[in-house]
């Protein structure tokens, strides 16, 4: 029985690469022109919205402390290093993004199943089928109040893009 505990424990290797991936939605969260890297301006948003608001001298002391390159901004693995975290160079954009793409791939044929008669949109009735087959049954408000919420076009029907949103999957305009 120890050994099955043994080998169900995360490793030390999956542990940082999550810790890394935790630490990269934080990054992306206070990197708030999505430029890749946080400014001045966004690491004191960033420290008031932890509740450790700083003086701009304080923030400078903090830039130039943790700048390795001297850009004036700080990068992911400058941010990691804040925590104490080695982090390595992985592209965590390209992996989200990669990770989104297999939710939109598994969100589609889910699409695909809702759209019973193939005209790529999904309309109330053919919601209604599903969610009964589903073992909900919803009232035609709730039905309209559901696809009311996503159908951004007026449709009456929702498309893809808005299936994803009623499955609260972020949409990536590139795909």
């Amino acid at each position: 029985v120890q050994v099955m505990l043994v080998l169900s424990k995360p490793s030390e290797l999956e542990e940082k690469k999550q810790l890394e991936k935790d630490l990269f939605k934080v990054f992306k969260e206070f990197d708030a022109d999505q430029s890749g890297n946080i400014d001045k301006e966004e690491l004191g948003k960033a420290m008031e919205k932890l509740g450790k608001k700083k003086t701009d001298e304080e923030l400078d002391a903090l830039l130039l402390e943790i700048d390795d390159d001297g850009s004036g901004e700080i990068g992911f693995v400058e941010f990691a290093s804040l925590f104490g975290v080695q982090a390595s160079e992985i592209d965590y954009s390209a992996v989200e993004k990669a990770e989104t793409l297999q939710k939109l791939r598994e969100a589609y044929g889910a699409f695909k199943a809702f759209d019973a008669d193939d005209s790529n949109s999904v309309d109330a009735a053919e919601l209604a089928s599903v969610m009964k087959t589903m073992g909900h049954h919803l009232s035609k408000r709730e039905l309209d109040a559901m696809l009311s919420s996503v159908d951004e076009d007026g449709s009456g029907e929702i498309d893809f893009k808005e299936f994803c949103q009623l499955l609260n999957i972020d949409w990536l305009d590139e795909f």
